[in-house]
């Protein structure tokens, strides 16, 4: 009978109901997309920090995370890799060495705040850069070359094929050895100017690193990159090594994903706010107008808390119309953009977002999880009924005397 009643009362009003409706419908709509926004650009960064700087977990001497040096190494790379035993399918690890440089050629010269040796045949597994290489080829093992940026290219005036030398600090001496270019990649912002990779065997001996190396960096699908640190710490445990997670070998990239849920929230908070009144005008303007009859229908024995249970029932119902239109507007939206992507330089007004050295150029695919969904839902429908409280208890408290003398 109250679900009847509360559905009949909604639409007398047809019109205030229906852009009550297209506003909270609306509202909810925005939530959802945005909330797939959020976490597909999360998904982005992780995915792109890691390829190039760490990996879902990684090994490295326990002070490396404070002083990149060369100084700072794992020294038995193969001996930890022994004691792992055999990695489970769908792992791959790579071998890395990190430092810093000095590229040039005869018409310039560019700093490398990033040169890398890598292991050429995992590494091209995981890297970025290997998907974005615009003109040459991937590294081969042992051979003299080089994979540099499209900028550094730029300014040192040479191509694939041209010779350039690179200049660094070795673990006991300065260093410096010519490399062909053999590949030019352009993965977006500073990158593409301080970044370059060399082959890891031919990097040990240039820096005098031996069998060292400065990170063993892991993927593995995301879901298991928790459980996967705790295996590895386990395993070894008492070497003089740090298993890292990837948010404690990138702590400025989880500070800025903490920074971005907080902003997400206070957005959501905001729409809320918007949800709660449009809430309690409808519902508080239905009960004024209703006050007659109300009073009749106490008058003819019809409990308080039962008018009470009424508004409620109506507010409820609203509510989950709205949900129900937000959905029909919000889940088409993020299927489309989650299939098409949105180049993220058409949110920042043409501006390359980095952050420690890595451009998200990438189009970003919302992504909307089924728990955010549910708790969105219950969080707007738990909104609609706290908003109508108020104009519930006033239903509730209506005198039926007062209420009939009310033309």
């Amino acid at each position: 009978m109250l679900l009847k009643m509360a559905f009949r009362n909604l639409w007398r009003r047809r019109f205030r109901t229906g852009i009550t409706l297209v506003a909270l419908g609306g509202s909810f709509a925005l939530l959802l997309f945005f909330v797939a926004l959020t976490e597909g650009s999360h998904q982005l960064m992780i995915d792109l920090a890691i390829r190039m700087q760490a990996g879902h977990v990684v090994i490295q001497a326990p002070e490396f995370q404070k002083e990149r040096s060369l100084e700072l190494r794992v020294t038995d790379p193969e001996d930890l890799l022994a004691t792992l035993g055999p990695l489970p399918d769908g792992w791959v690890v790579t071998r890395r060495i990190f430092t810093t440089g000095l590229l040039r050629s005869a018409d310039g010269s560019v700093m490398l705040d990033n040169l890398m040796a890598v292991d050429p045949v995992n590494e091209r597994k995981v890297s970025d850069v290997g998907r974005k290489l615009v003109r040459g080829a991937w590294l081969d093992a042992g051979a003299p070359g080089i994979l540099i940026g499209e900028k550094a290219a730029r300014l040192l005036k040479v191509d694939v094929g041209d010779k350039v030398v690179v200049s660094c600090s070795g673990l006991t001496q300065k260093v410096e050895e010519r490399f062909l270019v053999a590949g030019i990649f352009r993965v977006g912002g500073e990158a593409d100017r301080g970044t370059a990779m060399i082959d890891l065997a031919r990097g040990q001996v240039l820096l005098g690193m031996g069998d060292a190396v400065s990170q063993l960096a892991f993927f593995m699908p995301p879901d298991d990159s928790f459980a996967a640190a705790r295996t590895l710490r386990s395993k070894l445990a008492g070497r003089p090594v740090a298993v890292l997670h990837w948010q404690e070998a990138l702590p400025v990239l989880t500070q800025l994903l903490w920074v971005d849920d907080i902003s997400m929230q206070v957005f959501i908070f905001i729409i809320l706010v918007i949800v709660a009144a449009g809430i309690l005008n409808t519902v508080l303007m239905s009960v004024m107008e209703r006050t007659r009859e109300l009073g009749i229908l106490k008058s003819l024995g019809m409990k308080p808390w039962a008018v009470f249970r009424l508004v409620l029932t109506e507010s409820l119902m609203l509510g989950l119309l709205a949900v129900a239109v937000g959905a029909a507007l919000g889940l088409p939206l993020v299927h489309h953009f989650g299939e098409v992507g949105i180049d993220p330089l058409a949110l920042t007004g043409g501006e390359v977002m980095e952050m420690e050295g890595i451009a998200f150029t990438d189009r970003i695919h919302p992504v909307l999880l089924a728990g955010s969904g549910m708790v969105l839902t219950a969080v707007v429908l738990v909104m609609t009924l706290l908003s109508a409280l108020w104009p519930a208890l006033r239903a509730k408290r209506i005198l039926p005397v007062k209420a009939l003398r009310q033309m």
